[in-house]
């Protein structure tokens, strides 16, 4: 072999070996790159997920101080009920995602539901009446997500204690939140305004 052929073919070699080199590198760092741009995805969605749910939970709990209001002014326990029905399913639609307002008497028996004003439901099988009725220093309650037994629907509820002026337990006033609030967040149609609230 020609020694202008053998320098000939180390040229290429070391040509096609840098090429080689530069083409790992740039795929190195092109994965790379996508690796960093998906981890600020995965903490833009979590940062997003923790106002979404930070809302829910904040203006939920606002809906139902208003709720106990109600009770304590305007006896919706008892013979109220029926008049300020339709003030409770205008406090409902206060709720920020897909839900419904119940109340419950100290028994468990349901005086009415945002959808609903007269219902055999009862809530004394319910884990957040159970913490409700046996402790009264608990505050918001936030339970499992559950399916609920008049809609079928997967939902987690947000409750509060009622308390006679005496301060016994009185009943509980809960909102049943909807999950697929949560996936519609996930939706592109879904608006969100600048603060990443729907």
């Amino acid at each position: 072999m020609k020694p202008s052929s053998t320098i000939s073919s180390f040229r290429w070699l070391v040509f096609a070996s840098l090429l080689v080199i530069l083409a790992g590198l740039w795929l190195w760092r092109d994965y790379r790159g996508i690796l960093a741009n998906a981890d600020r995805q995965q903490a833009n969605v979590a940062r997003l997920l923790e106002t979404y749910t930070t809302h829910i939970i904040t203006n939920t709990d606002n809906v139902l101080a208003r709720v106990i209001d109600e009770v304590r002014d305007h006896d919706i326990l008892g013979a109220g009920a029926d008049r300020r029905w339709p003030l409770f399913v205008e406090m409902a639609k206060q709720l920020p995602a897909k839900g419904r307002l119940w109340l419950y008497r100290a028994d468990g028996s349901a005086v009415m539901a945002s959808h609903l004003r007269h219902s055999t439901n009862n809530a004394n099988d319910r884990e957040y009446f159970t913490a409700h009725r046996d402790r009264a220093d608990i505050g918001l309650f936030i339970g499992e997500t559950i399916i609920g037994k008049t809609t079928g629907r997967r939902v987690f509820n947000l409750s509060r204690r009622l308390e006679t002026p005496s301060g016994t337990f009185a009943g509980v006033a809960m909102a049943a939140i909807e999950v697929e609030a949560f996936a519609d967040l996930f939706n592109p149609d879904c608006p969100l305004d600048r603060a990443g609230h729907p």
